[in-house]
């Protein structure tokens, strides 16, 4: 990106322990992404016992999905990023006096930023699949809402984005408005299974809880007394 910029860049630490730290950074967040699978793989051992089998039946395939949204995010700002710094170095004056020297530290701490962000906001889908399952939400009202989704998709891309450049903020929100109306359709899809399952002869769905039992029959003091047994009344007798 520098190169593309025509900027010459030099990296500068402003202390002896920052190459070390730097590394000890790096090496920390590239093992916790590389690790994430497990991660939440060992979570869900942990959280699944504690359950109810629906609850397991619909949290447990939003695992991969939630990997992959989450690696998308990933990839959405490793490719936006150069495009990011070759904005921000348009406003830097060319000329043989101008110098620019990159603290490593700062430049990961942006980085590292910019990938959490897009990897909570990749959950989009995930959050409004569960919505839905609740019946919290409608895939009618997010259309009707539609305009302020695509608002507050451009104000988190203004939040993710370093830089105010609309071509940069596009770039970013749109998946962002794209991952929106996905959710449209993932509610939408819940809703049309919903209506399928209660149209089978008004069977209710089968994630219902099953009825109450009948009470139980009364005994001891609160049982009601025993009906006396009918007596059979004599036969008249005629004297004649």
């Amino acid at each position: 990106a520098y190169a593309r910029a025509g900027v010459a860049m030099t990296s500068m630490f402003t202390h002896f322990t920052d190459p070390l730290f730097l590394k000890l950074q790096v090496c920390l967040a590239a093992g916790i992404v590389m690790s994430l699978p497990f991660i939440i793989w060992e979570a869900w051992r942990f959280i699944g016992p504690g359950l109810y089998p629906k609850e397991r039946r619909h949290v447990g395939p939003l695992l991969p999905f939630s990997i992959l949204l989450c690696i998308g995010g990933f990839t959405l700002v490793y490719l936006a990023l150069p495009i990011t710094i070759q904005v921000l170095l348009s406003f830097l004056p060319h000329d043989a006096s101008t110098e620019l020297r990159q603290e490593p530290q700062r430049y990961f701490l942006l980085l590292t930023q910019m990938m959490i962000g897009a990897g909570i906001t990749f959950q989009t889908p995930i959050v409004f699949y569960i919505l839905g399952q609740l019946e919290l939400v409608t895939a009618r009202a997010m259309m009707h809402y539609w305009r302020q989704g695509v608002f507050a998709s451009f104000c988190i891309a203004a939040c993710i984005a370093p830089t105010p450049d609309p071509v940069v903020m596009s770039l970013v929100a749109s998946p962002l408005c794209g991952l929106y109306f996905g959710s449209v359709f993932i509610v939408w899809m819940i809703e049309r299974t919903r209506r399928l399952r209660a149209a089978l002869g008004g069977s209710p769905p089968s994630d219902s809880p099953p009825p109450p039992p009948p009470p139980d029959a009364p005994s001891g003091d609160d049982a009601p007394p025993p009906l006396p047994a009918p007596v059979d009344s004599p036969e008249p007798t005629y004297v004649e």
